[in-house]
């Protein structure tokens, strides 16, 4: 099996994103893109929040979507654990035990972030029929309201986590690399647009959980060159 580093350019996996992740929060945070953003979608959905509690959005892209994003890690962390005893699969221990190790740091971090954040969701704010002022994402964190938990997005994080797949590509496949970027990209975007549109999340909350999931992702490849050996 031919083997590839898996971080290739610091360039291109670190320092590049970094540069484009900061913009982005600092546009999003110094102007009313997010405000913008969602007084649109309001409009559209005719003053209130009509996808809040929608079959398809809400059941399907969200509910659903949960349960078989779940489903797939739970057969991950298997596969990993089986990794150890079985020996068809002990090729891809440790690109296992790097998945399972992104993923739930992501995943994970995000969780802890929401708790400590304590930023509404727009449908919470008066301005789309709740009762909290609104505030950019930096100055809500340092009011420390009551405690909320609608920043980062958490439902796009468990689609942006599957950028782990990117590297585990270019150590395993990497034919498939871009494959695994554009389906992350996809699952997550799908996940934190149809947030948006219920009026959970704003469309910070989507940057900044992709950019915590890129770079948890990026943090763990040194598991990727471990070997039983070393």
């Amino acid at each position: 099996m031919t083997m590839r580093a898996p971080m290739g350019s610091a360039a291109a996996h670190v320092w590049l994103p970094l540069v484009v992740f900061v913009a982005a929060a600092v546009l999003l945070e110094a102007t009313r893109i997010d405000v913008w953003l969602a007084d649109l979608i309001y409009r559209m959905e005719g003053g209130t929040w009509a996808l809040r509690r929608d079959p398809i959005v809400r059941d399907v892209l969200h509910n659903e979507a949960n349960r078989v994003i779940s489903v797939f890690y739970a057969l991950l962390l298997i596969t990993c654990a089986a990794s150890f005893f079985v020996d068809r699969l002990a090729a891809y221990r440790w690109g296992l035990v790097y998945l399972v190790v992104a993923i739930a740091g992501s995943t994970l971090l995000v969780a802890l972030l929401k708790d400590v954040t304590r930023v509404n969701c727009p449908w919470s704010v008066d301005r789309y029929g709740g009762d909290v002022a609104y505030l950019p994402t930096l100055r809500e964190i340092i009011a420390h309201g009551p405690k909320v938990r609608c920043f980062p997005s958490g439902h796009a994080s468990s689609g942006f986590a599957l950028f782990a797949f990117y590297f585990f590509s270019r150590m395993y496949a990497p034919a498939l690399r871009w494959y695994a970027f554009g389906l992350a990209t996809v699952v997550g975007l799908t996940f934190g647009i149809a947030q948006q549109l219920r009026g959970a999340h704003y469309v910070s909350h989507d940057v900044w959980a992709m950019a915590i999931c890129w770079f948890v992702a990026v943090g763990a490849t040194p598991i990727l060159q471990k070997t039983d050996k070393g």
